[in-house]
C-alpha cells in the first residue's frame, strides 16, 4: 500500500512540473523537459525499485534542466538533447547509489533482527528450561520447543542399559517406526549425527543428534525432515540451538538427580539404621518378659499364689498382643514402601472405617473414654482402609498410653481445603519440645514407658499418610495435652 501511494505520488509530480514548463516554455522545450523529468524517474525507479527514489530523481532532473533555461545557457535542440541524456545519466547514477544503499539498509536491519530473534530465542529457550522440574519435564519441553519453532516433529531416546528406549516425543501422537530407533542406537553408541543429511542410516526420515557429556552419548534427539523440503538455514540453527541448550540443562538435571539420590541413599541407611534400633529395643524387652513370665510358672521351685499366677498370664497375653500390634505395623510398613505393593486405594465413609478403628481401640482398652465429633453429612475419601484403621488405632493407643486412661480421649474429622482431616487429642501433659522435634523418628524418645516405645508407632504413620498424599502433624493443644491430626486428600491423586 505504502509502495502504490509513493508511485501515484509521483505521477502527480510528474504531471504537474509538465504543466510548469509548458506555461513557462512552450514547445519543444517543454516537452523536452518532461521527458527529462519521466526519464530520470524511470532509471531510478528500474535501478533502486522505490517510489520515493524516483520523486527524488525527477525532482533533481527538473531543477537541473530548469536553471540552465532561467540562465539562458540552452539555446538549441541539440544542447537540449545533450542535457536530457545526462541528466537522464545522473538521475539514474542517483537511483543506482540510493539504491545500493537503501538494499544495506535492508540487509544491516535483516542482519539485525536475526540476531535479535536468536537472542530472544536463546533467552526463551533458557528461561523454560530453567522453570523445568526434573529429568522427564525437562525432555519434554526441549521437544516442544523445537516444534513451536520449526513446525517439525522430534522424538528423544535415552539408554536403557546398552539400547536405546525411546523417553518421550512430541506431538504425542507421531508414529515412530522400527528402523527409527536404529537411527537413534548408531547415533548413541558412535557420539556422532546419523538420518537424514548424514552418510548414516540413509533410511531414517529423521535428523538425529546425540547429547553428549563428559562420559559419552547419554540421549538422542532425532528431528523429521522432509528431505524435498528442508528446513532454512535460519531454522536449522535455531534446532541447534536448543538441542544444545538442552544438553546443558539434561546433564545438570543429571548431577542434580545423581546427587539428591546419593542423599536419599544416605538418608535411608541412616533411617534404617534407627529404624533397626528401635526394633531390636521393642522386641527385645516384651520378648525378655513373656519368657521371665513363663519360666516363672514353670519353676516347681517357686510356689505361686493364684493371684500371682493370674498376674503373670495377663502379663503374657499384654505382651504378646503388643508383639501382634508391632508385627501389624511392620507389615503396613512394607506395604508402603518403595518395593512393596501398591496402596489398595478405595472410595470408603469416613465414619465406617473411624467405626472399625473405635472397635480394635475397645478391645484393647475397654475403659477408654473416647469422644467422637464427625461430619454431619456423607464423607467419602479415597484410601487403603486397612492402613488408615492401623494408623487411627496407634493414634488413640498413643493418647492412652501417655495422655493417661482414665482421661478422655477426643477424635474428630472434618473437611479443610479439599481434604479430610483426623485430630486425636488426649488431656495428658502433653509434649516437650526436644519430643515434637523427633516424634516421627524411629529413634524417638520414650514418654514415661522403658518397654514401649512411641517414636516407631509414630514413624510408620507418617509413611503411611505420606503414602496416601497427605501430610501428618504433633503437638500439643492449646487447652492443654498433645493433638494428633493427618490429612487425606479428597480427589484420587494421579501417579
Amino acid at each position: 500500500m505504502k509502495r502504490h501511494i509513493e508511485a501515484m505520488a509521483a505521477t502527480v509530480f510528474g504531471c504537474a512540473a509538465v504543466c510548469l514548463l509548458m506555461t513557462f516554455f512552450g514547445g519543444a522545450r517543454a516537452l523536452c523537459a518532461a521527458a527529462a523529468v519521466a526519464f530520470s524517474a524511470l532509471g531510478a525507479f528500474l535501478y533502486a525499485q522505490r517510489a520515493f527514489v524516483c520523486i527524488a530523481a525527477a525532482l533533481c532532473s527538473l531543477v537541473a534542466w530548469t536553471l540552465p533555461l532561467l540562465r539562458g545557457g540552452a539555446e538549441n535542440a541539440r544542447a537540449d538533447v545533450f542535457l536530457l541524456i545526462l541528466m537522464t545519466a545522473f538521475s539514474m547514477a542517483a537511483g543506482a547509489l540510493a539504491g545500493d544503499l537503501h538494499r544495506r539498509l535492508d540487509e544491516q536491519k535483516a542482519r539485525t533482527s536475526q540476531q535479535s530473534t536468536r537472542e530472544e530465542l536463546i533467552y526463551n529457550v533458557n528461561t523454560r528450561l530453567l522453570s523445568a522440574a526434573g529429568m522427564e519435564s525437562l525432555m519434554n519441553l526441549t521437544l516442544q520447543c523445537i516444534y513451536e519453532m520449526s513446525a517439525r516433529p522430534s522424538a528423544l531416546y535415552v539408554r536403557d542399559g546398552r539400547k536405546a528406549k525411546c523417553a518421550c516425543k512430541y506431538p504425542a501422537g507421531l508414529i515412530l517406526y522400527p528402523n527409527e530407533l536404529k537411527a537413534a542406537q548408531r547415533a548413541l553408541d558412535t557420539g556422532m549425527p546419523t538420518g537424514v543429511g548424514t552418510d548414516e542410516c540413509a533410511f531414517s526420515s529423521f535428523a538425529y543428534t546425540p547429547l553428549v557429556s563428559e562420559g559419552g552419548a547419554f540421549a538422542v534427539i532425532g528431528v523429521l525432515m522432509d528431505v524435498e523440503a528442508p528446513p532454512a538455514e535460519q531454522t536449522r540453527k535455531a534446532i541447534d540451538l536448543i538441542i544444545k541448550r538442552a544438553t546443558v540443562a539434561l546433564v545438570k538435571q543429571k548431577l542434580v538427580d545423581a546427587q539428591q539420590q546419593i542423599r536419599m541413599e544416605t538418608e535411608t541407611e541412616r533411617i534404617r539404621g534407627n529404624f533397626l534400633r528401635a526394633i531390636s529395643h521393642d522386641l527385645r524387652s516384651p520378648l525378655t518378659a513373656i519368657i521371665g513370665a513363663c519360666s516363672a510358672l514353670e519353676a516347681e521351685s517357686v510356689k505361686l499364689d493364684p493371684e500371682t499366677r493370674a498376674q503373670l498370664i495377663r502379663d503374657i497375653e499384654e505382651e504378646a498382643a503388643w508383639l501382634l500390634r508391632m508385627v501389624e505395623n511392620l507389615l503396613s510398613v512394607t506395604r508402603v514402601s518403595a518395593d512393596g505393593p501398591a496402596l489398595k486405594k478405595t472410595a470408603e465413609p469416613v465414619e465406617e472405617v473411624v467405626g472399625e478403628a473405635l472397635d480394635r481401640a475397645y478391645k484393647r482398652f475397654p475403659d477408654v473414654l473416647l469422644r467422637v465429633d464427625l461430619p454431619g453429612e456423607l464423607m467419602i475419601v479415597p484410601m487403603d482402609p486397612t492402613l488408615i484403621v492401623q494408623v487411627l488405632v496407634n493414634l488413640i493407643e498413643n493418647a492412652v498410653k501417655y495422655g493417661g486412661a482414665d482421661k478422655n480421649i477426643d477424635l474428630r474429622v472434618r473437611e479443610e481445603g479439599g481434604s479430610a482431616v483426623f485430630i486425636v487429642r488426649d488431656y495428658g501433659r502433653g509434649l516437650s519440645e526436644s519430643e515434637i522435634g523427633s516424634l516421627f523418628t524411629p529413634s524417638a524418645c520414650k514418654i514415661g514407658d522403658s518397654t514401649h516405645g512411641l517414636g516407631l508407632g509414630l514413624s510408620i504413620c507418617r509413611s503411611v499418610i505420606r503414602a496416601h498424599g497427605g501430610e501428618i502433624y504433633g503437638g500439643n493443644d492449646a487447652g492443654g495435652g498433645a493433638v494428633f491430626r493427618f490429612t487425606l486428600p479428597m480427589e484420587v491423586q494421579n501417579g
